[in-house]
């Protein structure tokens, strides 16, 4: 809808200056999916919080986290940024179109629908 189009793999990254670019926003969104802490992926976590506060660990091992998810918080923040600017700068002028969702369903854009909607 923005007529761009967008590398999904690095065999699709071509080798003119606008493709780099294109390689880049790659880059930057495969780092942006690695960035995050140790805790990535608990669901349930109750036994092994137990098992570091009889260690004695576990007060020290909350701030440790604490500090580490703030930290990957920001990372996160950047990462979107910097995908911010590099969109905006090969959109030019049309990083600023806006469009409703029955636009996205007009053009065949199937839209995402968070799991926890899901009917039992």
């Amino acid at each position: 809808m923005f007529d761009l189009e967008l590398p999904t793999s690095r065999q699709s990254v071509g080798r003119d200056p606008t493709q780099y670019v294109h390689g880049l926003i790659l880059n930057t969104a495969e780092s942006l999916q690695r960035t995050g802490t140790p805790w990535d992926g608990y669901l349930v976590a109750g036994a092994l919080l137990k098992e570091l506060d009889q260690l004695g660990v576990g007060e020290a091992h909350q701030e440790f986290v604490s500090e580490m998810r703030a930290a990957v918080d920001a990372s996160r923040a950047k990462h979107r940024a910097l995908l911010d600017l590099l969109l905006s700068g090969l959109l030019g002028d049309r990083a600023n179109q806006v469009f409703t969702l029955e636009d996205l369903e007009a053009a065949g854009i199937e839209r995402a629908i968070p799991i926890r909607y899901f009917p039992d």
